[in-house]
């Protein structure tokens, strides 16, 4: 045994080695931390985010089709509307007033009108006037819709109903309501169930729908 033997000392960088090692562990599992947290909050920002994208366009959906309804009855609710609509049908006054007119004013699919017998006596389809027969093939898929529109048949104004129907590949919005005169007894209509019918194609009109939500 040689006592004279010099003990080893360890060099600086094994030193260092010692000493980064443990802080470079620190700092990944910090960063491996803090990216945990980020990706958690940001998760729950997007799933915020959804659910509120999804509340929105809810509401916006729902308003859509209450103003739907709420222009059906603007335009059935009408003296003139039952003169030249149930009365004494006038395609030509149709066209101008309700069919062509609400279709390129307001983007509008399709105006039909709806005998009590479920028959449809006028109709208007892309900005023109078009066969009753055949567009009455979209009756069975509005029939819900027409008879919410025909409730409270005895009230002096009509109740207007909406609701959304698929036509072939196409979403539909539909606002229905009851041809009614404005003022009791001011006109005698000779068919109370007699309905207009207004369908908006929610494809046609996306960038409205979007624009009005960025207003919303």
């Amino acid at each position: 045994m040689n006592l004279s033997t010099t003990p080893t000392l360890s060099r600086p960088a094994d030193i260092r080695t010692r000493l980064v090692t443990p802080v470079v562990l620190l700092f990944i599992l910090a960063g491996l931390a803090i990216a945990t947290i980020l990706f958690a909050v940001t998760r729950d920002q997007d799933r915020a985010t959804v659910a509120q994208s999804e509340a929105v366009v809810a509401a916006l959906l729902k308003r859509s089709q209450g103003d739907l309804a709420a222009l059906a009855k603007d335009y059935s609710y009408w003296n003139d509307a039952v003169r030249n609509l149930v009365v004494a049908p006038d395609p030509a006054w149709a066209d101008d007033n309700v069919g062509i007119y609400l279709g390129r004013t307001y983007k509008l699919a399709a105006t039909l009108v709806v005998s009590g017998d479920d028959r449809v006596t006028y109709a208007a389809a892309d900005r023109a006037r078009t066969d009753p027969a055949a567009i009455a093939t979209a009756l069975p898929a509005l029939a819900p819709i027409v008879e919410r529109a025909r409730r409270q048949i005895d009230a002096d104004e009509p109740s207007p109903s909406f609701g959304v129907i698929k036509l072939g590949d196409r979403i539909h919005f539909v606002g229905a309501s009851r041809i009614a005169p404005e003022r009791p007894g001011s006109l005698v209509t000779p068919d109370p169930r007699a309905v207009l019918v207004l369908l908006c194609s929610l494809e046609d009109n996306l960038l409205v729908f979007m624009r009005d939500g960025l207003a919303y």
